[in-house]
């Protein structure tokens, strides 16, 4: 099953009444927070989400935001002000000293860093920079899990249950409207739901659309890679030859071998977003983004997850074409 770009009606099929619908949490770094034009996209994609649901259905917005400093203030960017249902901000100015430090407070008796040695021995880059390689997934990973708590502690509050916890980057340009929470479920409501391509050599992490019974599986895999009983999935995952930290053993691929471990089923949809690359990036500082895109003249991270993006952009403008269930 797929939820794909096509001619002709979307699928029949009954939606339980819920009390809530979704929740979704964006993440990213204020001192790199996109366009205001951008975060007013995110907002529209929000409601997207949540169209054509009954009462209960909706979707609600979070976001988990970080910064150096004065960045880390808790003031939003313009365009996230005045619709978040909840948010919280935290400070990276220790960088990946304030990461050991989690660690050493996860396990009081691994002192000696032997855990760490253990997923350098994997290869790869999934846990960088905590265990000595570039990259920013263990800080993601933290921040995913900043999500789960704050949305726990929203449903705490309120005393519900959301079917749904999604997540997205908040580099994430929509070039056009997702389709709806509804369209999902009807399609197939126990997978997670991922946009189609950038997976390299595990899973698009992007995005994603999680069903309640898999949250722990998405979200939750910080404090499990803290405490050591993810390594064994990992290490199953990974076979016999260290994993080459240019070519694969990334983000995705933690992600893949997470969800694969739980046996979590999971689902594709068109792409209708990609990663804009900001200046003050890595990529950007090093003029490896691609040159900007028109009509709006605004740089993307990868060149094929945005030709595909807007290719599909401009299918949905066609006459006759809209979501549907595959």
């Amino acid at each position: 099953a797929a939820v794909l770009l096509g001619e002709g009606a979307g699928a029949a099929g009954g939606v339980a009444r819920l009390r809530r619908g979704a929740a979704l949490c964006m993440v990213g770094p204020l001192d790199r927070a996109p366009p205001e034009e951008t975060l007013v996209r995110a907002r529209k994609a929000a409601e997207a989400l949540g169209a054509g649901a009954a009462d209960g259905w909706g979707v609600d917005v979070f976001a988990v935001l970080t910064g150096k400093g004065a960045a880390a203030s808790d003031e939003l960017p313009r365009g996230l002000q005045g619709w978040l249902d909840d948010y919280a901000t935290f400070s990276e100015s220790s960088g990946r000293a304030g990461l050991f430090a989690e660690y050493l407070a996860a396990n009081p008796r691994n002192r000696s860093g032997s855990l760490l040695a253990s997923y350098r021995k994997i290869g790869g880059n999934f846990l960088g920079p905590l265990v000595g390689y570039d990259g920013r997934n263990a800080f993601l990973l933290r921040d995913l899990w900043r999500c789960s708590e704050l949305i726990a502690s929203h449903e705490s509050r309120g005393g519900f249950r959301y079917r749904y916890w999604g997540f997205s980057r908040l580099d994430l340009r929509w070039l056009a409207l997702p389709p709806p929470v509804r369209l999902f479920e009807e399609t197939d409501p126990t997978a997670v739901w991922i946009p189609d391509g950038q997976d390299w050599d595990g899973l698009n992490d992007r995005f994603a659309l999680v069903p309640r019974r898999w949250t722990a599986a998405y979200f939750g895999r910080w404090p499990r890679l803290l405490n050591g009983s993810m390594l064994p999935e990992l290490q199953w995952a990974s076979g016999d030859a260290p994993l080459k930290l240019k070519f694969d053993g990334g983000p995705e691929w933690l992600l893949a071998a997470g969800l694969r471990a739980a046996r979590v089923p999971i689902r594709r949809f068109s792409p209708v977003a990609a990663l804009l690359c900001q200046p003050g990036s890595k990529r950007g500082r090093y003029g490896r983004c691609t040159r900007p895109w028109p009509p709006e003249n605004l740089p993307y991270k990868y060149s094929a997850e945005a030709s595909e993006a807007h290719a599909n952009v401009r299918n949905l403008e066609l006459p006759g074409w809209a979501w549907r269930s595959s």
